[in-house]
């Protein structure tokens, strides 16, 4: 399965629409903002009403994002305070095996 920025950054191309656009920064970011183990397990999916949603490839990574919850929207507000996050939801999402 890829990631969502592998996707956005295949529907940029696709438009001719160059990397600097600040979804596209953002969405590379998550590493910076989470840290490379949580990024490992985990994957932005959208920002909608001012909350960020994340998905995670084992439930057990939902409890530790929760703890860090303060520390990234904090990070990403910093980052990206365009973006206003108030809050994070994190959920569980099965990936469908590949062939």
């Amino acid at each position: 399965m890829k990631k969502a920025d592998e996707i956005l950054k295949q529907i940029l191309k696709n438009l001719n629409i160059q990397d600097n656009v600040p979804t596209l920064s953002f969405f590379n970011s998550w590493e910076k903002i989470a840290g490379i183990d949580i990024a490992n397990h985990s994957e932005l999916q959208e920002v909608k009403n001012n909350i960020l949603y994340v998905s995670v490839d084992h439930p057990g990574w939902i409890q530790i994002i929760l703890l860090k919850k303060r520390d990234i929207i904090k990070m990403v507000n910093t980052l990206f305070p365009e973006l206003n996050i108030h809050n994070l939801r994190v959920f569980y999402k099965k990936h469908q095996l590949t062939e």
